[in-house]
């Protein structure tokens, strides 16, 4: 039961991630609610437990080596953390701490090349998630472009008709599975620039 209300009040303390994982998050809800919009390599990834007013609470940082900062500023390297340790944890007491990082939530690895759509961190803990949790996590690899839920629903309902996208983009527009990376990232400055979504 304990278990039960350290994790209940550790998900109130992340800020809200949009929807539900069962939801669908476009390229416009990716780009409007983000805080960081960034690429980079993955350097480092840890975990440990930072202190709130009820205790401690679980998390992962992941260090990016920045490679292009599309929205907001960031140093060379750039560290985040979401909730939930790696692996289960043997503590000091003996006790098991079995509290990870949710299945729906994104996992990092060092040496990947990431796109992220990142939300704005908690006030109360700092922890912080992609928008639309694995949707807004990319994997750049071979020129590609691929989210944690194979780009489904990434150009469905947009609030512009395709046809006003510039003609540089109609490429990806209907496109179903990874996209080329060098257009998606310029179709996302282009978005923000422009003030699309």
């Amino acid at each position: 039961m304990k278990r039960f209300f350290s994790l209940l009040f550790a998900l109130m303390l992340i800020p809200v991630v949009g929807m539900a994982q069962a939801s669908f998050s476009s390229i416009a809800d990716l780009v409007h609610h983000s805080s960081d919009i960034l690429t980079g390599e993955v350097v480092q990834v840890s975990d440990g437990f930072v202190a709130v007013a009820q205790g401690q609470l679980p998390y992962t940082e992941i260090t990016i080596q920045i490679e292009k900062s599309i929205l907001g500023d960031h140093d060379q390297l750039f560290s985040f953390r979401q909730f939930g340790l790696l692996e289960p944890r043997l503590l000091d007491n003996g006790y098991l701490y079995t509290v990870v990082s949710p299945p729906e939530w994104p996992t990092y690895s060092e040496g990947e090349q990431v796109l992220l759509f990142l939300h704005q961190g908690s006030q109360l803990s700092g922890l912080r998630a992609p928008v639309g949790l694995v949707q807004g996590k990319f994997l750049l690899r071979d020129g590609l472009a691929v989210n944690g839920a194979g780009n489904l629903w990434l150009f469905q309902n947009l609030p512009l008709e395709y046809s006003r996208f510039p003609e540089s983009f109609q490429s990806i527009l209907h496109a179903r599975g990874p996209v080329p990376a060098t257009i998606l990232i310029s179709f996302v400055e282009q978005a923000l620039l422009n003030n699309w979504f």
